[in-house]
């Protein structure tokens, strides 16, 4: 079947979101997001596409993106999101797809929809109970105080008409068109809590070294985690082991 070409925008503005396959996780440990941001600001530069938002989650990425050529989004994702899952397939000795499907993206119409996606991306991880929208390292909101940043802020900051009338927008609580325009399942607490719950239970730094297991090993950990009160998506999710193996291991137990 075909695809189905990806829509247009008069604005050159796009929201475009990336997230693991099976959400499962795609940032390990700081190295992760660095080598992802570093790919960022090539790529960027190479396909002429402006960053104007961004927001780095553990299983997902958020960006706001204007490029005025046809065909620049497109090949600015398929370069990022090759580039790094070669680079994460050959550091946790992985293999098969890292990103779920194709990139989502949503046209940006309007000023409105252009501050409302900028809050929308930057309050990610506040919304998600991790920290303070201002406190979290890899979103593009220290870009505004940064000389060496990867986003165009320029653009914001005039259109809001200087840096402190643009932190009031972001900071202002989102009312509820902002929410059906750009919620997209973010992590929630409940998947912070597991995350916990599994690097607890088995000593790890991260759900997915259980991959490394030999089998009987994996099994029984999947089984423990289990146990826990785990469900058999958040393993698959938070581990990369695949629901068939966790559900086959859930009939013979």
């Amino acid at each position: 079947m075909p695809r189905v070409a990806r829509a247009k925008c008069h604005t050159g503005f796009y929201h475009v979101v990336i997230r693991g396959n099976g959400k499962q996780i795609i940032f390990e440990e700081k190295e992760d997001f660095d080598f992802f941001l570093k790919r960022v600001k090539k790529y960027s530069e190479m396909d002429k596409v402006e960053i104007h938002a961004y927001c780095l989650m553990d299983n997902h990425v958020h960006f706001l993106l204007r490029s005025e050529a046809g065909g620049g989004v497109d090949a600015f994702m398929h370069r990022l999101q090759s580039s790094y899952a070669r680079y994460y397939n050959s550091k946790y000795e992985r293999r098969g797809h890292l990103f779920q499907d194709r990139f989502f993206s949503d046209p940006v119409l309007d000023r409105r929809g252009f501050f409302a996606c900028i809050r929308y991306i930057l309050k990610n991880p506040e919304k998600a109970g991790i920290c303070p929208l201002g406190k979290y390292q890899y979103s593009s909101f220290g870009d505004y105080y940064r000389v060496d940043a990867i986003c165009n802020t320029d653009y914001a900051l005039n259109l809001a008409g200087g840096l402190r009338p643009l932190l009031e927008i972001i900071e202002a609580d989102a009312d509820e068109d902002d929410e059906i325009m750009f919620e997209l399942d973010a992590t929630s607490k409940k998947e912070m809590q597991a995350k916990k719950v599994i690097c607890d239970t088995l000593g790890v730094a991260s759900g997915t070294e259980i991959l490394s297991y030999e089998k009987s090993k994996r099994d029984e950990a999947i089984l423990l985690l289990k146990s826990k009160g785990l469900t058999s998506r958040q393993i698959e999710r938070l581990t990369g082991v695949g629901r068939g193996v966790i559900q086959r291991l859930q009939l013979e137990g």
